[in-house]
């Protein structure tokens, strides 16, 4: 909570006390903010009505005073962090990034500071959620939990970045945090899945303990360059190394 209100004041220093033009194309943005207010569920906050109107009213003359236009994302943004809905609060994130971007594409020194922010900001906002859900405990992550979380088709990013990456990883790989259940014995399960020919990709998000393992490690690293089973059985000590069987001269 504290960062979010720290990138709060960042937002606001970018803002605040200064001018911008924006794209005129905002305006149809603006004028339809009463639709989205009744389908998002933050109808009957001034703040967002008195702000969207009298940035409309000086959409034409090219100048936009930064104050309004921080009332606008701060009244944004509260609703959406105290909407009980996380599916229309990250909706209401959506409409935030329009008007970043409204502001952007005709302020190209801004971009820089920007692109560093407006991530930054939504991360921290999913990490919340996630700590709510029970998704993180006493500083570690459960990226299972991240990817699951991501995968909610209202939660997910139209352009995917680091965070969704990061959980779509977690989710896949099983990638659990150390106060999780711990599940099978690694190189059981991926000798198990060498016999059969599986796919590695299988194995890894069949694992439910955390990659603290040195074996944990390599089967990760392994599953990341699509290697074989067979490469990655003999990198985990579950099967002989082929050199070991046939010897160096024997091989195909």
């Amino acid at each position: 909570r504290q960062r979010i209100k720290d990138l709060g004041k960042e937002f606001d220093n970018v803002y605040k006390g200064k001018e911008f033009n924006i794209d005129p194309n905002a305006a149809s943005f603006l004028q339809n903010l009463s639709y989205y207010e009744q389908q998002l569920g933050f109808g009957g906050v001034p703040a967002v009505r008195s702000a969207a109107d009298s940035i409309l009213n000086n959409i034409q003359t090219g100048k936009i005073a930064g104050d309004d236009l921080q009332r606008l994302r701060n009244a944004l943004t509260q609703a959406a962090r105290t909407s009980s809905d996380r599916g229309r609060a990250h909706e209401i994130y959506e409409l935030v990034d329009v008007l970043d971007n409204a502001v952007e594409s005709r302020n190209p020194g801004l971009k820089t500071t920007l692109d560093v922010l407006r991530p930054k900001y939504r991360n921290t906002v999913i990490l919340e959620d996630l700590y709510n859900s029970g998704g993180i405990k006493q500083g570690n992550i459960s990226l299972e939990k991240l990817g699951n979380q991501l995968g909610d088709k209202a939660q997910l990013r139209r352009n995917p970045q680091d965070i969704d990456n990061l959980g779509m990883l977690g989710s896949q790989l099983g990638l659990r945090a150390r106060w999780e259940t711990t599940g099978g014995d690694i190189p059981a399960v991926i000798e198990k899945t060498t016999r059969t020919h599986g796919p590695v990709s299988a194995a890894i998000r069949s694992l439910g303990t955390p990659l603290r393992t040195r074996q944990a490690r390599v089967a990760q690293r392994y599953a990341q360059r699509g290697s074989a089973p067979q490469k990655l059985a003999e990198a985990l000590g579950t099967v002989p190394a082929i050199e070991e069987v046939i010897g160096p001269s024997e091989k195909r």
